[in-house]
């Protein structure tokens, strides 16, 4: 499979007045004359129309291309097309199929085949490896971000959602348009940005825009989408999710764990819930409780990367 796409590096892109050609194949990623194979590719992420690429081995890279490398190891690409999330997918999948048949094969030669294990995501179909980890209730795609239990059925579909790029908590994410419109006699003056945020953040940024729209009544409407979108369409088990968020990040835990708990009746040992509920008794300080609430969101789901994140956090050594 080939991905085709036209790009611009984030870093130094004075160096370049008009999009490259770039495409992703079998091989690893072509950003013009330059190659970066999928041995040297740590991880991937994507937002709106950015990709970052972390690299494992800077030097092995061409000198022309080192010089659009940021903190060391981090090569940014803006993406045209609105094909960054899609090229993202493809990598992930790419780089865990070939881990997985590392891992295999390292298993085998230690004479351990028999801990090799893996899991097919049945979102986006990507290979999971699960060696070396016990069972658990359920499974985390780190190529996909979405969570499904010991039956394959999915409990977060990652396209929809996963962790906020603002809060951090697990809820519903989605774009929004945050719009801003000024009317002063003769001049008038708007601006837009859009923004990927969970259905809390997008209701303060309602609040925030109305209240500055609100003397000009042609920038109401915008706002009002904002709310209307935020609260449409969550999954019927979920619809608490970011009212209990938001009461968390007020401090008031025990009102948003009382929340969390509700919906776990439906998702029992809900991973998302458990972070949630462990970020919730950060934001009063306790940190043992919160720690405990992420031991219990992996155990939940052994391989789920942002319970192993805010868990170093808390343990860095």
């Amino acid at each position: 499979m080939e991905i085709r796409f036209r790009f611009q590096y984030l870093q130094n892109s004075d160096a370049l007045f008009f999009p490259e050609k770039g495409r992703v194949n079998d091989s690893g990623i072509i950003l013009g004359k330059h190659r970066i194979d999928y041995d040297n590719i740590a991880d991937v992420e994507a937002l709106e129309t950015q990709l970052a690429v972390m690299v494992s081995k800077p030097s092995y890279l061409d000198d022309r291309l080192i010089i659009h490398i940021t903190d060391g190891v981090v090569l940014a690409l803006d993406i045209r097309g609105g094909k960054a999330e899609e090229l993202k997918r493809h990598i992930k999948q790419v780089i865990a199929a070939r881990g997985t048949e590392k891992k295999r094969q390292s298993l085998i030669e230690a004479g351990k085949e028999n801990l090799f294990r893996i899991e097919n995501c049945p979102v986006c179909g990507a290979i999971i490896d699960l060696s070396e980890l016990g069972k658990s209730p359920y499974t985390y795609c780190n190529s996909c971000n979405s969570i499904f239990n010991d039956r394959q059925q999915v409990v977060a579909d990652g396209r929809r959602y996963g962790i906020c790029p603002q809060c951090e908590r697990f809820d519903r994410i989605s774009k929004y348009w945050e719009f801003y419109f000024t009317f002063l006699i003769v001049v008038y003056r708007f601006s837009y940005e859009a923004h990927y945020l969970c259905d809390a953040c997008a209701h303060s940024m309602f609040k925030k825009t109305l209240l500055y729209n609100f003397p000009f009544l042609i920038g109401i409407a915008p706002s009002l989408l904002i709310e209307i979108k935020s609260i449409i369409g969550r999954d019927r088990h979920l619809r608490q999710l970011a009212k209990a968020n938001a009461l968390a990040i007020k401090g008031k835990h025990i009102e948003a764990a009382t929340m969390y708990e509700q919906m776990q009746e439906a998702y029992p040992q809900h991973p998302g819930i458990l972070l949630n509920e462990g970020l919730a008794l950060l934001e009063v300080r306790d940190e043992k409780g919160a720690l405990a609430c992420f031991q219990h969101s992996l155990n939940a789901c052994k391989n789920y990367v942002p319970a192993q994140q805010r868990i170093r956090r808390l343990q860095p050594s």
